[in-house]
């Protein structure tokens, strides 16, 4: 009974001091809908239909030539008295666009996920 009792109270500790911290920044989005425009003819408006969220940032330059540029990153970390793990999620796509508004290529592209664990000493 002793033993019952005492695993039961190590059992309050531990989930007793367990977290959940989660962050994002930007709608998510499917990085993969890239391969879909098409040079010289997929739209401003298209682009924004086929990847499903706005952009975050939209940069005109004096050439009349557009970029969007599409962020996403998720941060989720959990931790309790023995350790904890980890998970990051990080994409980012900017798309340039000519002086009528239609494709001309990806100028940068980023799809990262990693996570990890670590135990208290």
């Amino acid at each position: 009974m002793k033993l019952i009792a005492s695993l039961f109270m190590a059992f309050l500790v531990l989930t007793s001091c367990a977290r959940q911290i989660s962050s994002t920044i930007g709608q998510d989005f499917d990085i993969t809908k890239t391969s879909q425009f098409i040079v010289g003819k997929t739209t401003i408006s298209e682009a924004d239909a086929i990847m499903g969220s706005p952009p975050i940032q939209i940069i005109k330059n004096k050439e009349g030539r557009t970029a969007l540029v599409w962020k996403y990153v998720s941060v989720e970390v959990n931790s309790n008295i023995a350790g904890g793990t980890s998970s990051t999620t990080s994409k980012s796509v900017m798309l340039v666009f000519d002086e009528q508004n239609k494709f001309l290529r990806v100028q940068n592209e980023v799809n990262q996920q990693g996570s990890g664990q670590s135990l208290k000493k």
